[in-house]
């Protein structure tokens, strides 16, 4: 098989296995989080500090068998990545596109929420700050 008749296969395959999402900066999803009141990025941030906070590995939340917590059932994540520093909420995503909701907890620039685009041109927009 040629190498153009292959890469047109995968590519085909992809965007049919992925209904490619809108990972842009004026999605649906990103316009919904600029539009929340402060008091929603608090009390985000407040629960989101409570996750994984004793453990520094990555936990992957499986929203199908377990449903969002109410504290976050407002929210259109998909997944949920934790570490000590950070919590990465997955809004939307497929292949190497991906639009994100970053809490830092730990380091520079903290305690901030941030909202993530991959999708070209790339944006990190801050949200919320303490």
């Amino acid at each position: 098989m040629n190498f153009k008749l292959f890469a047109t296969t995968v590519l085909a395959l992809a965007s049919v296995a992925c209904d490619i999402p809108d990972c842009g900066s004026n999605s649906d999803n990103a316009n919904f989080l600029r539009s929340l009141p402060v008091e929603r990025y608090e009390r985000l941030y407040s629960y989101s500090v409570s996750l994984g906070s004793e453990n520094k590995t990555h936990r992957h939340f499986d929203l199908e068998k377990n449903p969002l917590p109410k504290q976050l059932s407002d929210l259109p994540i998909k997944v949920i990545k934790v570490n000590k520093r950070h919590v990465l909420y997955r809004l939307e995503g497929c292949l190497d596109h991906h639009l994100d909701l970053v809490l830092k907890k730990t380091g520079e620039n903290s305690p901030r929420i941030e909202l993530r685009s991959e999708e070209h041109p790339r944006i990190v927009e801050v949200l919320w700050e303490k």
